[in-house]
């Protein structure tokens, strides 16, 4: 190297640059620019090649201000455990660690500027827009409201990571990835889509759900209460109404005539075999569909990361549930509408026999 460097000099000619040297001035530049995940890349880039503990106090310090609490800990905490580390670095990295540590229970939402005004909730707590707002971890209901529009979904808040949330909240239309229902509702006491189970303020009158496509289940209380699914599609919106039904007052039947005695005739049991039949393909059809409904609600509520990507599985697996989810409702539509026919048919059969 000392050769080549001396014949360089004596050649004129500019001396080859250093790799490692160029990574670090070119992460000083995406730095200060804050082009922070440029820098980090590079920075890591230059560790690969000189590891040292300034430069993991480096990283830490990028991660800390990415939002990357735990990558920053762990840094913090390698160059702790470092034996070359110098005694004034020690003691940095020390206060640091102290800072971030009870950062690492929490997952860390930052709520985009342009939804000042917006109601925006996760786990059931606001919100607020341009700042760090602490939630408990864990899979949420993410619920967003805007003039009457509600977005609703899960969200995955990861402990010790810092989040960005941009929700689109505009009706859907042609090309959005989303598809909405208006729903029309009366006095509810329970609301919950996907067992997720829906804030019920507000809830009286019209109330706009923008949805992933595919097929949801929707709950409305009081218990019993009644259950509906909608399937939604990309780009559109569909109306559902949910008010309950008036009841009606059941019309009397006329008294049985009456009539002589008449032996006694022996019944065929061939209706109720037939009727026994009905009712397992009923139960058949009642266990498929919940199967279906439970697979249909695993694809829904997979981790998904800040764009609304699946990141739980891969998009193949998820369409592959989804297309199982599918399989299963048609088996127990045919188990339901063969229960259907055989039980009409033994019903038939008895009032004829």
């Amino acid at each position: 190297m000392i050769v080549q460097l001396t014949l360089a000099l004596l050649l004129g000619v500019a001396p080859p640059p250093d790799p490692f040297r160029s990574l670090l001035d070119q992460a000083a530049a995406d730095r200060s620019a804050g082009r922070l995940d440029e820098a980090l890349a590079k920075l890591e880039r230059a560790y690969r090649l000189k590891p040292s503990p300034a430069l993991l106090n480096n990283l830490g310090l990028l991660f800390q201000e990415l939002g990357r609490y735990r990558e920053a800990a762990d840094a913090y905490r390698g160059v702790l455990d470092d034996p070359t580390t110098p005694e004034n670095l020690r003691q940095l990295d020390r206060e640091r660690l102290l800072t971030v540590e009870p950062l690492l229970q929490s997952g860390w939402l930052v709520l985009g500027r342009e939804h000042q005004g917006d109601e925006v909730r996760v786990c059931g707590r606001r919100l607020l827009p341009g700042q760090e707002n602490g939630v408990p971890p864990g899979v949420c209901l993410l619920e967003a409201r805007r003039d009457g529009v509600c977005w609703l979904g899960s969200w995955a808040v990861v402990p010790g990571l810092r989040q960005e949330l941009r929700i689109e909240l505009s009706p859907p239309k042609e090309g959005h990835a989303h598809g909405g229902v208006q729903l029309t509702l009366d006095s509810v006491d329970e609301l919950l889509v996907d067992g997720l189970v829906i804030p019920t303020r507000e809830t009286r009158g019209s109330l706009w759900l923008l949805l992933s496509p595919g097929v949801h289940q929707l709950f409305v209380g009081p218990a019993p209460g009644r259950a509906q699914r909608i399937e939604i599609r990309a780009g559109e919106i569909a109306p559902l109404d949910l008010r309950p039904s008036p009841s009606l007052s059941p019309t009397p039947l006329p008294p049985l005539p009456s009539a002589a005695a008449e032996p006694a005739e022996v019944a065929s049991p061939w209706p109720w075999v037939l009727a026994g039949t009905g009712v397992a393909l009923g139960i058949g059809a009642a266990v498929t569909f919940t199967v279906a409904s439970d697979r249909h609600s695993a694809v829904f509520t997979d981790a998904r990361d800040d764009s609304g990507v699946i990141t739980g599985v891969t998009q193949a697996e998820a369409y592959e549930r989804e297309s199982s989810a599918r399989d299963l409702d048609r088996l127990a539509l045919s188990l339901a509408v063969g229960a259907g026919v055989v039980l009409v048919a033994s019903t038939i059969w008895a009032l004829w026999d």
